[in-house]
């Protein structure tokens, strides 16, 4: 059936998926979809990494990673013996914006709503007496090297 120009278009289009695996020394794969990283995802996950660090240093462990739904994405879930943390970790070059300047009240908003979907399915999960949020602020120099990191609990 032949659809002229003003009808009605469709809802799905096929599109061609071409699959590669692409895995960046010291990140983790997950850019897939066969789109290669570009720098900013590899900055992000240098930070995410830089936070990890940071939190295995103060004793929590590392529940999840970059868990995706369909409104967004945690970069990290760690819990230690008291707490189950929701980290929003926001990555800049030295010289740049401050890193916290992107954690709006929409995006605060948003971590709030994924924290929640992540609790409600995930009855599995640690049992901590609280649960917080925080924002992670890394800034690392041209070379990928750790300028300063600023942990901020409780933003959300």
């Amino acid at each position: 059936m032949r659809r002229d120009s003003l009808g009605p278009r469709p809802l799905h289009r096929p599109v061609a998926i071409r699959s590669h695996s692409f895995t960046v020394a010291g990140t983790s794969p997950g850019y897939g979809r066969g789109v290669a990283p570009n720098a900013s995802q590899i900055r992000g996950a240098q930070g995410e990494r830089c936070a990890l660090a940071h939190y295995e240093r103060l004793g929590f462990r590392l529940i999840e990673r970059n868990h995706r739904a369909r409104f967004g994405e945690i970069d990290l879930i760690v819990a230690d013996a008291t707490t189950l943390v929701f980290v929003e970790v926001k990555t800049r070059l030295a010289g740049g914006l401050d890193p916290l300047l992107s954690l709006t009240p929409s995006k605060r908003r948003r971590v709030r709503r994924l924290a929640a979907a992540w609790l409600a399915n995930h009855p599995d999960r640690p049992r901590a007496p609280a649960v917080r949020i925080d924002a992670v602020a890394v800034v690392l120099d041209g070379g990928g090297a750790l300028v300063s990191l600023e942990q901020f609990e409780d933003v959300a």
